[in-house]
């Protein structure tokens, strides 16, 4: 839902959304592998690419990861 949203506002700032654009957003995250009081705010990018047939495709990863 998180990542629609960034699309969504981003879209909205511009003419349209090109393959390969990047758009960051943010997320609370608990963590898994220990007790935590409080979420953490976690930053990931929704990556807008091309499948093989040209339909637009959606990839969410970490800022570092390509």
């Amino acid at each position: 839902m998180l990542a629609g949203m960034a699309a969504r506002s981003a879209a909205s700032r511009q003419a349209s959304v090109r393959v390969g654009e990047r758009f960051a957003f943010t997320v609370a995250r608990v963590p898994g592998d220990r007790p935590a009081e409080e979420a953490e705010d976690r930053t990931l990018h929704l990556v807008v690419g091309a499948d093989d047939s040209g339909a637009m495709t959606f990839v969410i990863m970490l800022p570092d990861e390509d």
